[in-house]
């Protein structure tokens, strides 16, 4: 009795998995890029069995942003903000599992994100502040997401957490649109798009990997590494 009680427990563990995802090897890359695209272009709404939130579109609660040097300054920050387009892209490469490490490439060709903002910035010394609403897009938005991992124990079972994780992003163009600040305004900001995504590459990046680094972290605490990954 104690041993089909065990088995009973060690399938319900298994079948919190959906069963149209298949498990892969910590090494195996070419079947992780095939079940992450997989739960990329189904899940993208989440899962509770995974305790995967929404990813298309993406709450993104709140961001600060601080940039006191270079071409392109700001301290302001952005609230309710939500980044839809994610679920039309493709990860290319997902590996280092078997590293205690995590390597995400992923690309999609379009990347909307809209919310709340307020600043105090500055792009080639010309003002623009404001207190509003803004849509941002990003057009062949390519991201890779580099995560160190460690492992824990907890109740007799090894789990992946997040320790750091490092993003950066590249974009051939896209559009900004910012409700309270006219079309004058609007027009320089779209005529100065790649000044700004690169002066502010580095405060959007570290902004993002931290929300991306708490969505990932909370799929890897919740499920143990033999429930998501074949040992």
């Amino acid at each position: 009795m104690l041993k089909l009680l065990i088995f009973i427990a060690i399938c319900v563990q298994i079948l919190a998995i959906p069963s149209d995802i298949e498990r892969c090897k910590l090494n195996d890359e070419k079947c992780l890029i095939k079940s992450a695209n997989k739960v990329l272009k189904k899940y993208y709404e989440g899962n509770a069995d995974l305790k995967l939130r929404s990813f298309d579109p993406m709450l993104i609660d709140y961001v600060n942003f601080v940039q006191d040097a270079g071409i392109v300054t700001v301290r302001g920050s952005a609230n309710n903000s939500y980044a839809s387009g994610l679920s039309k892209g493709k990860i290319e490469k997902i590996e280092g599992f078997d590293k205690n490490s995590m390597i995400v490439k992923f690309k999609t060709p379009k990347l909307n994100v809209n919310g709340s903002y307020k600043s105090i910035a500055k792009v080639v010394n010309v003002p623009i502040n404001g207190d509003g609403k803004y849509k941002v897009t990003f057009n062949d938005f390519d991201v890779t997401l580099k995560s160190n991992l460690t492992r824990i124990n907890r109740n007799g079972k090894e789990y992946f957490q997040i320790i750091s994780t490092k993003m950066s992003f590249t974009a051939s163009g896209g559009e900004i649109n910012i409700s309270d600040l006219g079309y004058l305004i609007n027009l320089f900001l779209n005529a100065s798009f790649d000044i700004i995504k690169n002066g502010l590459s580095s405060v959007i990046s570290k902004a993002w990997s931290e929300h991306f680094e708490k969505v990932i972290n909370e799929v890897l605490e919740s499920n143990s590494i033999d429930e998501l990954f074949l040992i």
